[in-house]
């Protein structure tokens, strides 16, 4: 350890960092590690102070030898922080460190050409090692290196990026892929089990009968592209399914540890737009009911070229806000053995034009530019209108709480007004939430929900099962019901080793204290499958697609 440290100290003098990070003991306890081996630095406490001395050392030629900073930041956001400076210096070396270890943020981080991500609390090993790279490493990579992914060996994102900047023909298929549970393997099994698996994994795909003019890329900690050209549509659909087939049957073995996933993909073919397009094929290859592949076709890209641009959504969002046209959609959730309706899972609409658009159209947008909370309080005076015209009465209504509203000091006595002009009682209505760590990093943020729980509101926890939760937090929490993660009640190998670990989960989730949701329930196999294990409510498209609530509704 001493020999690195000693390599770092090495033209100190010369360096500088900006470190941000709002938590204030840490991002000062970091200042006095990074002293030893940056002769300036700076710390930022928020995203816009940030950028804005991120400018002004710009403006008087004193770039920062290194940026350090975390993912959630008031006034402006780690990542859309990260995106500013990326359009002011694509040079600059970029190292997170976080609490969050989703893929989502790890993949976009990525994309971003961050030098390396570490998870709080800070391991010092990890740091120094990741500081040795980015200070002795980055500088003497030849180009053509950089552009490769020492893992996959195939292009990265930037290299992806410059090709279709090239104005490739209009025929051109990309092909966007997850290895869905990569991120898992990373971060329970580790790193060098992780590459390895990846590594064969790609090298499995790279020999499926493709053609010479076949391009490879890594774009995501757990996302791969590949790009076809002079090949149809129908070509690409049957490759992908061949590689979803394979995947699922395919793993490795180290050391006693047998790692596999499955793959999810996304299929676009033109020459504009292929990135996002086939970000939002791949999202709802997740959400079909049909399987793992979902394509887009130009008639798609020309059905919503109108909201392409993020300008025109955000526009389209303060015009939804300032006309209260954000509609609450809902979908009922029955219990299991009476088939009666106990809740109505709210989700939001934006009606623009006569049209509808749904969420990812615009929340993505919504989340990078801060304006979840404004959504959020669309949903909850709507959701609570809504209530009157409801077939159920006694049922539930959910309103979804994206982790900008726990920092919103204003949203609770906004949900009281409203709760108490529509006559609410707050049992009868669930906060629905995608993450809980009570730890002492993140309580601050979740004092909205305890204040809520006192209220009477209940609570349910999505997607559990696949996403990283601390048992210790869901004890305390003790959130009312709990959803099962999707892709366990979709995709496994061996289907009785499935009722089998399915089974275990809903027992704990029932000690716990907490009742089972199983969504995105789409096919009879699904619902047979169902039929076998203990859960207590049940939600998708064999129950009831989403709809509009109009007055006097009866469904």
């Amino acid at each position: 350890m001493s020999n690195i440290i000693q390599k770092l100290k090495q033209g100190s003098e010369t360096r500088s960092v900006l470190i941000v990070d709002d938590d204030y003991d840490l991002a000062h306890s970091l200042r006095r590690v990074f002293g030893m081996f940056f002769g300036t630095c700076i710390v930022a406490h928020d995203g816009q102070e940030a950028i804005d001395i991120y400018k002004q050392h710009l403006e008087n030629s004193q770039a920062f030898s290194l940026v350090v900073t975390d993912l959630e930041l008031p006034k402006k956001g780690g990542l859309t922080f990260i995106k500013e400076v990326r359009q002011l210096s694509k040079t600059q070396d970029i190292l997170i460190i976080s609490a969050h270890d989703e893929s989502d943020f790890m993949s976009e981080a990525i994309a971003l050409d961050v030098k390396g991500y570490i998870l709080k609390p800070v391991a010092m090993p990890k740091l120094f090692e990741h500081l040795e790279k980015i200070l002795f490493q980055s500088s003497s990579l030849p180009q053509e290196e950089s552009l490769t992914d020492q893992v996959t060996h195939w292009g990265t994102s930037e290299k992806l990026e410059q090709f279709l900047s090239e104005n490739p023909p209009e025929d051109t298929i990309l092909l966007r892929i997850k290895v869905n549970y990569l991120s898992n393997i990373y971060n329970l099994i580790g790193e060098e089990y992780a590459d390895e698996y990846l590594k064969e994994l790609a090298l499995v795909l790279e020999n499926l009968q493709l053609d010479k003019n076949t391009l490879f890329y890594r774009i995501g900690l757990d996302e791969l592209a590949i790009i076809l050209q002079n090949q149809s549509l129908q070509y690409a659909k049957t490759l992908a399914r061949d590689m979803v087939s394979i995947a699922r049957y395919f793993h490795i073995s180290e050391n006693g540890i047998i790692i596999n996933s499955t793959l999810s993909v996304g299929i676009v073919q033109g020459n504009q737009h292929l990135l996002q397009y086939s970000k939002l094929a791949l999202e709802k290859s997740n959400e079909s009911g049909s399987g793992f592949v979902v394509s887009y076709t130009q008639e798609d890209y020309h059905k919503n070229l109108n909201i392409t641009n993020g300008r025109e959504v955000m526009k389209m969002i303060y015009k939804a806000i300032e006309t209260d046209s954000i509609i609450p959609y809902v979908q009922p959730i029955i219990d299991k053995r009476s088939g009666k309706v106990e809740i109505y899972n709210s989700y939001v609409r934006i009606m623009q034009d006569e049209k509808i658009y749904s969420p990812e159209t615009f929340l993505t947008i919504a989340q990078n530019a801060h304006q979840m909370s404004m959504i959020t309080r669309s949903m909850v005076k709507n959701t609570f209108a809504l209530t009157q015209n409801l077939e159920h009465k006694d049922a539930i209504v959910t309103i979804h709480l994206s982790n900008e509203d726990f920092y919103d000091e204003s949203l609770l006595p906004y949900i009281l007004f409203w709760s108490g002009k529509y006559n609410i009682d707050p049992s009868k209505v669930a906060f629905e939430i995608s993450h809980i760590d009570l730890s002492k990093e993140t309580q601050k943020g979740f004092l909205l929900l305890e204040e809520l729980k006192k209220e009477g509101y209940k609570f349910i926890l999505n997607n559990f099962g696949l996403s990283n939760y601390k048992l210790a937090s869901l004890i305390e929490f003790h959130p009312d019901y709990i959803k099962i993660h999707p892709e366990l009640l979709k995709h496994s190998s061996s289907y009785k080793y499935k009722i089998q670990t399915l089974s275990t989960i809903i027992d704990m989730i029932h000690l716990i204290g907490s009742r089972v949701i199983a969504t995105h329930i789409a096919t009879k196999e699904e619902r047979e499958l169902i039929d076998q294990l203990a859960v207590d409510y049940i939600q998708g498209y064999q129950v009831c697609a989403p709809y509009e609530v109009k007055k006097n509704d009866k469904r």
